[in-house]
């Protein structure tokens, strides 16, 4: 990799060279065209390794694309693409899979999901730097709900606000993360093939202005009740608990507005924190 610097800026190809940004970099990076051919990755014996990789980066793939489906609402305040570290941490539940070889193995969110307690969606502002104390989290699995316990929030003392916006809020989600093996040469869910019924319910508190400290205050949220499927045999819909042996994982950021009318206020991208508060494996 390459890093322009003197020549002329410019994105792109040109020749037999790309050049491309990055989200969380102002540099022109360059790279050169070319490598091995896609039927010599598919039947050299010499990249059987990479076929084996390249097997399971789609399920790396999907269960970033799932852990992302779970961040969604607050992402906004993520400083840095997302995307790769997230991956990483799919991989690196993948090759815990302690039962399919290499090419094969599976996501299990259920057994090793709590690696993702603590991802923090910010890299100049940890969340812990804008809100410290405590936050107490009680999961109620079989109904999938949660009650999330916030601290009271006193300016200067345990909430220091990042930049000079008038307005703030909490934000916290709850949502499912469903495991997922490689069926018919594609990763999905064990129980429907592709289809991950991924389910996730925010809650937001009331924008907040000025300076004026915040009472202590409970967040309730309660995931929506599980799917009716097809039973083809007996041609009839019937109520499966298809996200029972999900895993449970809940979200926090604290995202900062601007006043744009009396009643609407404009969510500032890029700006606030926010992590992976708990992860709730399935018992």
């Amino acid at each position: 990799m390459a890093i322009l610097i003197t020549l002329t800026e410019f994105n792109g190809s040109l020749g037999n060279i790309s050049a491309y940004r990055r989200k969380d970099s102002d540099k022109v990076i360059l790279r050169m065209k070319g490598g091995a051919t896609k039927k010599k990755i598919k039947t050299a014996k010499s990249f059987e390794r990479t076929r084996e990789l390249n097997a399971e980066w789609g399920g790396c793939a999907k269960a970033a694309g799932s852990l992302r489906d779970l961040l969604v609402h607050i992402a906004p305040v993520a400083d840095y693409n997302l995307s790769g570290p997230l991956t990483a941490l799919a991989k690196n539940m993948q090759t815990r899979d302690p039962i399919h070889q290499r090419g094969e193995r599976s996501i299990l969110f259920s057994r090793f999901g709590s690696i993702l307690e603590g991802f923090q969606l910010n890299k100049k502002n940890s969340f812990e730097s804008v809100l410290r104390g405590s936050i107490d989290v009680q999961f109620n699995a079989s109904q999938r709900s949660i009650v999330v316990q916030l601290p009271e929030m006193i300016h200067g003392i345990n909430f220091h606000p990042v930049g000079n916006y008038a307005a703030w809020r909490i934000v916290v989600t709850l949502g499912t993360l469903p495991d997922l093996y490689l069926l018919d040469g594609k990763y999905g869910s064990g129980l429907n093939g592709d289809l991950h019924n991924q389910v996730a319910k925010t809650w937001y508190s009331e924008w907040q202005f000025g300076t004026k400290n915040v009472v202590a205050q409970n967040c309730t949220i309660q995931l929506p009740p599980p799917t009716s499927i097809s039973d083809d045999k007996k041609n009839k819909a019937t109520e499966e608990p298809i996200n029972i042996s999900d895993t449970l994982a809940v979200a926090i950021g604290i995202t900062f507005g601007t006043p744009l009318t009396d009643q609407l206020i404009k969510t500032n991208k890029h700006v606030g924190a926010g992590k992976i508060l708990k992860v709730c494996l399935p018992s």
